[in-house]
């Protein structure tokens, strides 16, 4: 359906009377009016309040000049004419809008954009970001009529079409926002495309990024995540432009600058410039503690720095733990993260878990050890020795044994048995061996599968054991049973007697009796 016609049944009733069918007009924009950019931005304050024929008509002043859309029959005797405010024009196109869907929506849409008149103008900047917020596709069309309007006399128009254009994603958005960056002068248009470089940094856009950092009226956040994402490309690789850069940082007071900045003096300042930052670390306001902490995680020059203040404020826990994570992952150091206390237990976990997934593999199960962890951390770091495809190693060999020791003492017996069968016995000593064994045989009496091949020959004393961690009488009962057919007469008179008088089965107690603990009164 044209979109003329969808015009009409979307803004309009569905039956009309005779004196109202001549005043409907389809939706028609004024697309012959120069369309330089020069001339929207030079025209969009000076329109007048719009007369059409009617509050239920679509129709625009001067849309009868040329449209691309075509126009409905006209009666050649209006019923009546009265006068439509631009609130009432924006919200018709507010329902028409609506009703619109797919290729139609961005038409419309384009259409606004490319409207001298500032009310449509700005409708159509908010219907565009409106559809992106709800993750609605606009065509191509949007993004054409977007960067038309990069070239536009009007700072505020530049700077609305820059943020669009940096939503919408257009193949060429990079390319235009850095063109347009490269000749802006009104720091208002300049932060949106600043912004934009920051998510596509690239070498063209240095030097103009350079540039607003230094100046006065610099957006000067916006400024520095583009010269921060550039640094992280390693893009910044001029003498002259980190001379000016650096400039730009030192000139501020360190307590003011946004996260990037602060970064960007972490990265490139000298001992000096860590110092001030250091000092930032017990700053009165939370915030700035934060910029500070995190900004010191982008250089190893200061994991220390990090380390000693996470020893007396929690806050700075994280920031430290991320610092040894990146440059220290060792086994002491490993120790003394295990140390420091963390704002919260998932915290630890956390940082814990990173830096055993960095540490050298050999090095794991010595470090988790030391650390005294306890079994439930202890199992959480050792498993991912399991997830090993390399040759197991001494070292390595060792960590999995634990595990499985650690899981059975937990109560999981299944887990302890499916770990303990996966080890390779090719770096045990005797000893570790004789460990190994006694892991199966836990884990598979624990599991009831009696018929395992650890259980050959294994002796009365084990079936004993297990028999007094029985939970229920039905596991008790089968463990009587095994032990009785697999050693018979074999057994000892005590050992004959525990059989014979099950030790979870109490005798009748007698309620007067004292030694019995009643809790009545």
């Amino acid at each position: 359906m044209a979109l003329s016609g969808i015009c009409l049944g979307a803004c309009t009733p569905q039956t009309h009377t005779q004196a109202e069918k001549p005043v409907l007009r389809p939706l028609e924009h004024a697309s012959t009016v120069n369309h330089e950019p020069e001339a929207i931005s030079a025209r969009r304050e000076k329109v007048a309040t719009p007369t059409i024929p009617s509050s239920a008509a679509l129709v625009l002043p001067e849309i009868e000049q040329t449209s691309g859309f075509p126009k409905a029959e006209l009666d050649p005797e209006p019923a009546r004419a009265v006068g439509t405010s631009i609130s009432e024009v924006v919200g018709l196109y507010r329902r028409l809008h609506d009703r619109l869907e797919g290729e139609e929506r961005s038409a419309l849409i384009a259409e606004l954009l490319n409207d001298p008149r500032s009310a449509l103008l700005d409708l159509g900047f908010e219907l565009a970001h409106r559809n992106l917020s709800a993750r609605i596709v606009l065509s191509p069309d949007v993004g054409q009529a977007a960067s038309l309007l990069m070239k536009s006399s009007d700072a505020t128009i530049r700077a609305d079409a820059a943020g669009l254009l940096t939503r919408l994603v257009t193949p060429d958005a990079m390319v235009v926002l850095t063109e347009a960056l490269s000749r802006e002068t009104d720091p208002i248009a300049a932060e949106p495309m600043l912004l934009g470089v920051s998510r596509w940094p690239n070498a063209d856009a240095v030097d103009a990024v350079i540039r607003w950092c230094a100046r006065e009226d610099s957006p000067f956040q916006a400024a520095t995540a583009a010269a921060w994402a550039l640094e992280l490309e390693d893009l910044i690789d001029d003498a002259d432009n980190r001379d000016t850069l650096m400039m730009a940082l030192e000139n501020r007071d360190p307590a003011d600058l946004p996260s990037a900045a602060m970064k960007l003096l972490a990265r490139l300042g000298s001992t000096e410039n860590l110092e001030q930052l250091e000092s930032l670390l017990s700053h009165d306001d939370p915030a700035i503690r934060q910029r500070a902490a995190s900004a010191l995680v982008e250089t190893s020059r200061a994991t220390e720095i990090l380390v000693n203040a996470a020893g007396t404020d929690q806050g700075v826990y994280a920031h430290a733990a991320n610092s040894l994570i990146r440059y220290q992952p060792t086994k002491q150091r490993f120790i003394e993260l295990a140390s420091l206390a963390a704002t919260t237990e998932d915290a630890r976990h956390d940082a814990l878990l990173r830096m055993g997934s960095a540490l050298p593999r050999d090095s794991l199960c010595e470090a988790v050890v030391e650390s005294a962890l306890g079994d439930t951390m202890t199992s959480v770091l050792l498993r991912q020795l399991l997830t090993l495809d390399s040759t197991p190693t001494p070292q390595i060999t060792k960590g999995i044994l634990l595990l499985a020791q650690i899981e059975l003492r937990l109560g999981r017996p299944s887990e302890a048995l499916s770990i303990a069968d996966s080890i390779s016995t090719e770096f045990m000593n005797p000893r570790q061996a004789s460990i190994l064994l006694d892991i199966k045989r836990k884990g598979a009496l624990g599991m009831g599968l009696f018929d395992h091949p650890s259980l050959d020959d294994s002796p009365p004393l084990l079936w004993f054991e297990v028999l007094e961690l029985a939970k229920d009488e039905a596991t008790e009962q089968s463990v009587i049973e095994q032990i009785r057919t697999r050693f018979g007469d074999d057994l000892a008179l005590e050992q004959q007697l525990r059989l014979d008088t099950p030790e979870h089965l109490d005798a009748p107690q007698d309620p007067d009796d004292p030694q019995n603990g009643s809790t009545d009164g």
